[in-house]
């Protein structure tokens, strides 16, 4: 029976194979691609970070301690109309 890999070429094997893993398992994408309406953000490469930013009225909170972010909007406030309408 011929020997396709003598011990030392299992030790060698082995020691590739944990090596791929530890790689891959430092960094896993929890998603490749987010949908936000009608585009697509696509995390293309391993050193990319999504932003979350704020627009107008709207507030973010990060909550690390509790993985979780709170997005809160608020409407504009408006001063009272003084006068009355007008007839078209």
């Amino acid at each position: 029976m011929k020997k396709y890999l003598d011990e030392g070429g299992l030790v060698y094997l082995w020691g590739k194979i944990k090596t791929l893993v530890a790689k891959s398992n430092q960094n896993q994408n929890a998603f490749s691609k987010i949908k936000v309406g009608s585009s697509t953000i696509e995390a293309d490469a391993e050193e990319d970070t999504l932003e979350i930013a704020a627009g107008s009225n709207v507030t973010i909170t990060p909550d690390a301690s509790n993985d979780k972010i709170t997005i809160s909007a608020s409407h504009p406030t408006y001063t009272a109309f003084t006068g009355k309408p007008t007839q078209n």
